[in-house]
């Protein structure tokens, strides 16, 4: 059974590290414990160490950035092959310079028309008294 190699936690404010280094080439058999992957995150370098035996097989590629807990690889049994991706990978779409300054001129001329816009605050509860404020009996010292 293929065992995913996830990126590891290494501190509570982490969310992603890059994999910088690939100890181990795809195919290659990896003993428990043996150094598979270097990791860098803002703080700390670190050696990934193999969880357990088996044929190691990467599906991210050295310099990748990767979030906690997604799979970096899996350790496979000798002739396994490794599952299939649960979802595609998420595209980003990158703009042209001109389309992004054509959408800057866009804001900028809507801003320069309208103005800037006028918010009336009002208070969302009004305040009350039941009591005029002279007639609130005034603690008395006793001594």
């Amino acid at each position: 059974m293929a065992i995913p190699i996830v990126m590891p936690r290494l501190g509570d404010f982490m969310t992603e590290g890059i994999v910088t280094k690939f100890t181990k080439a795809s195919g290659d058999n990896v003993s428990q414990g043996e150094v598979i992957a270097e990791i860098e995150t803002e703080k700390v370098n670190y050696d990934l160490e193999a969880t357990n035996s088996g044929v190691f097989h990467p599906v991210v590629h050295q310099g990748a950035t990767v979030l906690v807990d997604d799979v970096m690889g899996y350790l496979l049994e000798e002739g396994e092959t490794p599952p299939e991706p649960e979802e595609e990978p998420i595209q980003i779409q990158e703009r042209s310079p001109e389309k992004t300054k054509s959408v800057l001129e866009e804001v900028e001329e809507e801003v320069t028309e309208d103005g800037p816009e006028q918010v009336e605050v009002k208070p969302e509860v009004e305040t009350e008294t039941t009591q005029p404020t002279d007639q609130i009996d005034q603690p008395s010292a006793r001594l």
